[in-house]
């Protein structure tokens, strides 16, 4: 006979068990990052964290060294390194701003980039997995996953979190519309839940995270 199932041990809390399961979802990752590794795209050996920052350039097209260490929070000194040794690789090139010659930015070199969306499906088996599931499930799992999102941000355990949630341009609940009850004062148009942004380019940080 199995033993009972005691609610009153901390241990079975759903708030435990949501910690415990995203951090077998971060497990996933991490392997899968390292599965990458070990497939030495391209012949080249690459760690997790330069093949990250690769996929961030490939998508971000230009951004500064101290932007990329913030977005994944590790130190100046760490991305520097980082970036050293993917300029030594020939993948990534540092540039004067057009728009401020005292500012550098990162670009991806045709290698880079070559070598960037080589790497790029790194996490495609996640997405797979998620296929099996219907729309109306991942939006609720999405909604839930960014507000948890912005509260480890305001809490300041994330460093960036380029979201709706989090935009100067976002208003929760404003358009009246029940199919699309937000809105984006930027693009002048209604959102739905499953149109909620978790990395936009457009993205302004609200007052509350301005004032930081």
């Amino acid at each position: 006979m199995p033993p009972p199932f005691h609610h009153a041990n901390p241990s079975d809390s759903i708030d435990a068990r949501l910690v415990a399961a995203l951090e077998r979802i971060s497990q996933a990752f991490r392997t899968l990052l390292w599965g990458k590794v070990r497939e030495n795209p391209l012949g080249l050996t690459l760690s997790p964290l330069q093949i990250q920052v690769l996929e961030h350039l490939r998508r971000h097209e230009t951004r500064r060294a101290g932007q990329i260490a913030a977005e994944f929070d590790v130190s100046a000194a760490t991305m520097s390194d980082v970036i050293r040794v993917l300029g030594e690789k020939g993948l990534v090139v540092r540039e004067r701003s057009a728009d401020d010659g005292r500012v550098h930015v990162l670009h991806l070199t045709e290698r880079g980039q070559e070598a960037a969306n080589a790497v790029a499906d790194w996490s495609a088996v996640i997405a797979e997995h998620l296929h099996a599931h219907s729309d109306a499930e991942k939006v609720l799992v999405m909604r839930f996953l960014l507000d948890l999102i912005e509260s480890l941000h305001r809490a300041g355990l994330i460093s960036v979190a380029r979201m709706c949630a989090t935009c100067r341009y976002f208003g929760a609940n404003e358009s009246g519309d029940p199919e699309a009850p937000h809105y984006c004062h930027l693009m002048e148009l209604p959102l739905r839940e499953a149109d909620l942004r978790v990395d936009c380019a457009e993205y302004e940080p609200a007052e509350y995270e301005s004032a930081k």
